[in-house]
């Protein structure tokens, strides 16, 4: 965003160099014919009519009138705040009347100086800071910008009052202020709209001896509006405007008028082009309105931490849920074939299995030998053994299921084949029942009692140590499927386990299987799945899971967006004002629009940073300290930037395009 060159002549227009003097001839600046209208039909205010006149370089005009005469509309008009409804505005020579807004900031930003009669400075900053102001909009560095400021201040003899506030200054010390402010960027014409009205007497004098001392010393073209006699004593020409239009000039009676000043020579040459606000500047900016209003930043944000902590948490638990859920379906055996009544798709229902240990025994014959066929059916239950319980997955068996899905012994051995025809209640347990119920002695031999009934332990498994499908495969007992069925009262299988010889012989094990089943159950739908499969359809149902917790925990991101709308708009309120200000000074349009714009962008982002950290950190203590895995991975990262920066753009960028829209006169005007 550094200049890159004179804006004015970017639009194309062969205006004025900042550094060109024009011959003493020229007008600085003219009107002809000027009319400035407001309203239609009724509502119809003609404010200036059909006003001409020229300033030249040194001079000193009052213009004078009573209230609502048109003066400070006809001096808006002057310093291009306001464009004419009709009638021509010369700078220099050259029209400029139908500039675009940047062409004209630029011009009030390198030509022109602004003196109100209410200061307008910018109440949390420091003098030095409110001279700097239009030195920043001309894109000059931070200490070039700071030496011009303190020579302007010193010139209007408040050196030492540099790093005050306005609060912390006098009226007259205030406007001491504003006039260097106006003579920081050596303009070629000062305008000021009442300059002693909120002033004493004392003060009012010493303002108007230093715009007289200005415009003797460097040759500084100033137009007062004014209803007081004595500064317009001050002028060498009065004009007098009575309802818009001017009636009349006169030269002063007072004899402290001064004498025409010869023009100067040379202007202090500046490296900046104006109009060209730098980025680091504009941060600057944003980062200090931030800081000055911490506590309000900081409860605006807030809805932006806890969106963005929730989104990136549930994520980061998805993620490790899926990590563990991947562990434990390859823990299994690429080469395990997994079929079930129902369909595949995400949305399918859970219909009634029609499945029983017949098939096992049938599918087994199919596919020979080689390959090595269970049964399983499972249910929820409480298991206890001497005082002490816990609830974990009973699942009920036919022979060598543990050598289908893989589950080594720690201790003891499995059911036999014949346990499992005779439905002898025998049991063999996963660690985390293992150390729930016996804690560190051993459970061989013992009883556990299942639902109600005794099981005694033959075996106990090697912990797995990740989630299966659904479930905690340590927090499993496992018993004979007669034992269960005839406790639970069930006769069919959940599902049907196959072992392929090789992962190579998947895809004909599978199309056998599943040969078999439609043609035993053709009125029956199926799901027959190969690892991949599961592990796809693993990934769809918690895909599912995490988007929609992730939707639920985004509404207080929008809610947080809101916030930051709603503050920024209070914001632009609040300082329309200062808005008014920054225009006149030489800021863009724009300018003002990304000014807003970013302070609402790193107030999300700020958020955002908050709750991507409490998000690892929650993520890290949940990982720690419960059994729900979480891992924060880069893509989470980028998800919390990515809402952080968007839930910034998109709520700020109306309340940021209302600030920039707002008429620079209006502005200045508003309570």
């Amino acid at each position: 965003m550094e200049a890159a060159g004179n804006p004015v002549a970017e639009e194309g227009r062969s205006l004025l160099s900042p550094h060109e003097v024009e011959a003493p001839s020229r007008p600085l600046l003219e009107l002809e014919g000027v009319w400035k209208v407001y309203g239609r039909g009724r509502g119809r205010v003609e404010a200036v009519k059909g006003v001409s006149l020229s300033v030249h370089q040194g001079d000193f005009l009052a213009v004078m009138g009573p209230s609502g005469s048109g003066k400070s509309t006809l001096l808006h008009l002057m310093g291009l705040l306001q464009r004419p409804t009709s009638g021509r505005v010369l700078f220099g020579g050259r029209d400029v009347s139908s500039l675009p807004d940047a062409a004209l900031s630029a011009l009030r930003n390198t030509e022109i100086g602004f003196v109100f009669q209410a200061f307008h400075l910018l109440p949390r900053a420091p003098a030095l800071a409110n001279v700097e102001l239009p030195l920043l909009y001309r894109g000059l560095p931070a200490r070039e910008r700071r030496k011009l400021a303190l020579a302007a201040l010193a010139r209007v003899g408040l050196a030492d009052r540099a790093h005050h506030r306005p609060s912390e200054l006098s009226g007259g010390e205030q406007q001491r202020v504003a006039v260097a402010r106006a003579l920081a960027g050596s303009p070629r014409l000062i305008l000021a709209d009442e300059p002693t009205g909120n002033l004493d007497s004392a003060s009012g004098r010493e303002v108007v001896s230093l715009l007289s001392r200005l415009n003797q010393e460097l040759g500084v073209a100033v137009v007062v509006v004014t209803h007081d006699p004595e500064v317009a004593g001050a002028a060498r020409k009065i004009l007098w405007m009575r309802d818009g239009v001017l009636v009349g000039e006169a030269e002063p009676s007072s004899a402290t008028a001064a004498p025409s000043p010869q023009p100067s020579s040379e202007r202090p040459p500046l490296a900046g082009k104006g109009g060209r606000l730098r980025l680091r500047d504009l941060l600057r900016q944003g980062l200090g309105s931030l800081g000055r209003n911490r506590l309000r930043a900081g409860l605006t944000a807030l809805g932006v931490v806890i969106g963005v902590a929730a989104v990136v948490l549930l994520v980061a638990v998805g993620a490790g849920v899926r990590s563990e859920v991947t562990r434990g379906i390859q823990s299994l055996g690429s080469d395990l074939i997994v079929a079930f009544p129902g369909s595949l798709e995400v949305s399918g229902g859970h219909p009634v299995s029609p499945l029983t240990s017949v098939d096992v025994s049938r599918i087994q014959e199919r596919l020979g030998e080689r390959a090595r066929v269970a049964g399983s059916v499972a249910s929820s239950a409480r298991v206890s053994a001497g005082g002490r319980r816990v609830f974990a997955t009973v699942d009920g068996t036919t022979a060598g299921f543990h050598e289908v899905v893989a589950r080594p012994l720690a201790a003891g051995r499995w059911y036999t084949r014949g346990e499992v025809e005779a439905g002898a209640r025998v049991a063999v347990l996963g660690s985390k029942v293992t150390r729930s119920l016996f804690a560190d002695s051993s459970p061989l031999g013992r009883t556990v009692t299942v639902a109600g009934v005794s099981f005694r332990v033959v075996g106990t498994l090697v912990p797995v140590g990740s989630a299966g499908i659904g479930f905690d495969r340590d927090n499993m007992v496992f018993v004979p499927i007669t034992a269960l069925q005839a406790v639970a009262g069930r006769t069919t299988l959940d599902a049907i386990f196959v072992k392929a010889p090789s992962t190579s012989e998947v895809p004909r094990y599978k199309a056998l299987v599943e040969e078999y089943l439609a043609r035993t159950y053709p009125g029956d739908e199926f799901s027959v799945l190969g690892q991949d499969q599961i592990l796809d359809l693993a990934g769809r149902l918690l895909a599912v899971v995490t988007i929609a917790l992730s939707a639920i925990a985004a509404i207080s991101l929008v809610v947080g967006g809101i916030g930051i709308m709603n503050v920024t708009l209070v914001s632009v309120a609040e300082r329309t004002r200062e808005i008014g200000v920054r225009r006149a000074v030489g800021a863009r349009a724009k300018d003002v629009l990304w000014q807003f714009l970013l302070e609402a962008v790193l107030t999300s982002v700020a958020g955002g940073a908050v709750g991507l950290l409490l998000a690892v950190a929650g993520a890290y203590l949940l990982a720690r300290l419960s059994p729900v895995p979480a891992e924060v991975t880069p893509w989470a990262v980028a998800l919390a930037v990515g809402l952080a920066l968007g839930v910034g753009v998109f709520f700020g960028v109306w309340p940021a395009r209302r600030a920039a829209r707002l008429d620079p006169v209006e502005a200045l005007g508003r309570e």
